[in-house]
């Protein structure tokens, strides 16, 4: 039997907002889109079309902010220019925090999700 990862799932409070910031922060671009009476799902995928996918939930009916608590999960990116890909974020405004001994950054979406940059190596 093998497993294949398939995708992430957010959920958020507007799609375009969303759809926009991962185009711009990491490169993102929409595969499909699924509207349905109740939800409305985005799927979006790397440059490269690795096969994974980032999918973007807007529960219709869903009022107010998403309560994310103190849960550790988050994505993560590779990046071949990661000075470049830090400058873009901070003019952004979107980092989080550096973590310097790590040579890493992490970024916040507008919902409050963190995504992880890292150097590809």
């Amino acid at each position: 039997m093998k497993f294949t990862m398939a995708h992430s799932s957010i959920a958020v409070k507007d799609v375009e907002r969303s759809v926009e910031f991962y185009k711009k922060a990491v490169g993102l671009k929409v595969k499909s889109v699924k509207d349905l009476p109740h939800i409305n799902l985005t799927y979006m995928v790397d440059e490269e079309e690795s096969g994974y996918e980032l999918e973007i939930t807007l529960k219709k009916d869903h009022e107010g902010n998403y309560n994310l608590g103190e849960n550790p999960v988050h994505l993560a990116f590779w990046v071949d220019d990661y000075k470049g890909a830090l400058a873009m974020h901070q003019e952004m405004g979107c980092v989080l925090r550096v973590v310097e001994p790590a040579g890493i950054h992490f970024i916040q979406d507008p919902d409050g999700y963190v995504t992880e940059i890292m150097p590809n190596l």
